[in-house]
């Protein structure tokens, strides 16, 4: 289950929604990534564990061991120059923003405390205002 939290600056009132569970994926046989969410987690998994065709006659929970190396997260990152939030596909670095190209960005984990980049003047609080779950 994942949590949306958005963050807003008590100096200008902007504010950034991000999910805190990241974004799980499956692995396919071709190397696409089939990312997930609940409530239609275990359904993903097992619809793409089915296209390898090593899994044919395997029981679930023979399934779902095999698929263990096959499943990733990838953490949402935040642009600090666009606002934009996107995923993160490499483990251990951000990278530059699609959107924009800006290296100005952050893990979006890493919001809480930050200076605010509409105003400059607020910090994103340390804890955010819990605005969805899924």
């Amino acid at each position: 289950m994942s949590t949306e939290v958005t963050y807003t600056c008590p100096e200008c009132g902007h504010s950034v929604a991000v999910w805190g569970e990241g974004n799980p994926y499956a692995l396919g046989p071709d190397g696409k990534r089939h990312y997930y969410y609940h409530p239609s987690d275990e359904d993903t998994i097992e619809f793409v564990a089915r296209l390898w065709p090593e899994t044919k006659g395997l029981t679930d929970s023979e399934l779902m061991e095999f698929m263990r190396p096959q499943l990733g997260n990838e953490p949402d990152a935040y642009c600090k120059k666009c606002d934009q939030i996107f995923h993160v596909a490499q483990k251990g670095r951000t990278p530059a923003c699609p959107e924009c190209g800006s290296k100005q960005t952050i893990l979006a984990l890493n919001i809480p405390e930050k200076v605010c980049p509409k105003c400059k003047k607020g910090r994103f609080p340390k804890y955010g205002e819990r605005t969805a779950i899924s």
